[in-house]
């Protein structure tokens, strides 16, 4: 069912996130110290990936359809898992909105305040463009505007970046270091993983290490450019004393959809002392950075495996609990029978072999998910099953509310239904061969039914 695949796919997700996120955490501060800053943020880009992509949900399906793992009852469904999914899709999307309209806002604001950005003056855009150039992105299109709608320079956009500077009397080494580190965020494709950042954080708002990971995240961008920056030119001190200057002219404007000069003079002394502690290491062991990454990808790895065995385990377990808690609640509704040479009064019989959606054909387990026309009697597949099992036959939900049959046709073409919208029926099987299971629309509306089917 989409609610309950949505909540496991969820789960899946953000379990894998928060685990890789803490590894994560161990091994930047481990790569830091030996000289590789720009190492770790690397893997973070690995972990925002594993935030958004539902790897563990796909291993789990692909396992279970192949027989290898719990044999076809991951994700089975119970209408006690569907009510509590369905609660919980609920929080998530009222989350997932007000996550979406904050973060629409802020990029109206980058917007608006690109908008109003003008052209630079001719010695500035040649500038720009000889630096540019030395830093390999000649061919590449990337605008330069000026604003009075901000106090530091920043670069946003992912197919056309544009750097915007604030609009003051830079001296040419100013500009370069404005020039170098805003194309270095473009180097490192900073704003598209800035963008997947922001939606792994909506995605997974009600988890707090994706916050704080977020907020790693961002600095790390900053740390790993200033780190390439001063790799290449050698002189830390001018570097950061050219940007600490205008700091101390201005105030900031950050957001986290662009990438920006600096924020605060506190975050900045916080982003040399980073740097330095890096760029001071002389010996940079390659064989412990190896080590490193090594572990953290067996840890990732582990973290896959051992994540998509939980969950699947997990909802084995669940949908075994609940279905026997259910089933001790069962309303006992009134089971009628219909002889197999009874009349329909009307009746079209509709078959799932003749709809491209649906279960499975000979499937004997399965979901409801249909459109039941007025006076339409819906059927599964044929499926076989012996005297003495079970057809459990659940109605999650009718929309619009009303009531249909749900029942099984048996091997000799009778039938035996309940009058439900919203409940579960054991049919108990007296004779062995092909069953069917069937909902049909005694009314004169369309309606939508979501249910599922088992036999045991």
């Amino acid at each position: 069912m989409f609610w309950s695949d949505l909540f496991y796919m969820i789960l899946g997700t953000t379990f894998t996130g928060s685990i890789l996120t803490v590894a994560w955490f161990v091994t930047s501060y481990l790569l830091e110290k030996t000289g590789y800053l720009n190492l770790a943020y690397r893997l973070s880009k690995v972990v925002v990936l594993f935030w958004i992509i539902p790897v563990v949900y796909f291993v789990v399906v692909a396992a279970d359809k192949l027989r290898f793992l719990w044999n076809g009852y991951a994700f089975e469904v119970t209408p006690v898992i569907i009510r509590i999914t369905r609660v919980t899709a609920v929080f998530w999307i009222v989350g997932l909105v007000l996550g979406v309209f904050i973060y629409v806002h802020k990029r109206m604001r980058v917007l608006m305040a690109r908008k109003d950005a003008f052209l630079c003056d001719g010695n500035t855009q040649k500038f720009f463009n000889l630096v540019k150039e030395d830093m390999g992105l000649g061919r590449r299109n990337i605008i330069l505007r000026q604003s009075y709608r901000t106090n530091t320079a920043y670069v946003t956009g992912i197919i056309k970046p544009c750097i915007v500077i604030n609009v003051d009397r830079f001296s040419q080494q100013e500009l370069k270091v404005i020039f170098t580190h805003e194309l270095m965020h473009v180097i490192h494709n900073d704003i598209f993983f800035r963008y997947l950042l922001a939606l792994a954080t909506v995605f997974n708002f009600f988890n707090p290490l994706i916050w704080m990971f977020s907020e790693r995240f961002i600095k790390y961008a900053e740390y790993s450019c200033d780190y390439t920056i001063c790799s290449y030119e050698e002189d830390v001190r001018e570097y950061y004393e050219t940007i600490l200057n205008m700091a101390i002219r201005n105030n900031n404007l950050y957001d986290m959809l662009s990438a920006s000069l600096y924020e605060n003079k506190s975050s900045l002394r916080e982003r040399m002392e980073h740097v330095m502690k890096s760029y001071n290491v002389t010996k940079k062991s390659k064989l412990v950075a190896v080590s490193l990454v090594a572990l953290f990808t067996v840890l990732g790895s582990a973290t896959i495996a051992g994540a998509a065995s939980l969950v699947g385990d997990t909802s084995v377990k669940v949908a075994g609990v609940t279905e026997c808690e259910e089933q001790e609640y069962i309303l006992h509704n009134t089971e009628y029978y219909e002889p197999a040479d009874a009349e329909s009064d009307g009746i079209i019989d509709m078959y799932d072999e003749d709809f491209d959606d649906g279960i499975d054909t000979y499937s004997s387990s399965g979901s409801i998910s249909w459109d039941v026309y007025a006076g339409v009697r819906r059927s599964t597949s044929s499926f076989h099953a012996d005297a003495g099992q079970k057809i459990v036959v659940s109605v999650f939900s009718v929309e619009p509310l009303h009531t249909v049959r749900a029942g099984i046709i048996q091997p000799d073409g009778s039938k035996r239904y309940v009058l439900v919208n919203s409940d579960s029926h054991i049919f108990e099987l007296t004779m062995s061969g092909s069953y069917r299971v069937y909902i049909q629309n005694d009314s004169t509306d369309k309606v939508r039914v979501e249910g599922a089917y088992d036999t045991h």
